[in-house]
């Protein structure tokens, strides 16, 4: 099952976005990297910054489910 690292990772790349791309004020690329490769636990505070830049809701970050 994919997790949420693998899903901010999947959306990264499929928008071409690098790592510092998509980082933003509250969530660095190297942070974004340890949450692609579930070294941490992003909170909803954290997904609601980078939700937006991917296109796709904090809902399907969290579960891999539509809201």
């Amino acid at each position: 099952m994919p997790s949420v690292g693998d899903r901010i990772r999947e959306r990264r790349l499929a928008l071409g976005l690098s790592m510092r791309g998509l980082a933003c004020d509250g969530a660095s690329a190297s942070y974004i990297a340890r949450l692609e490769n579930d070294e941490r636990r992003p909170t909803r505070d954290v997904l609601s910054l980078l939700a937006p830049r991917l296109g796709v809701s904090v809902c399907w970050l969290e579960t891999g489910e539509r809201d």
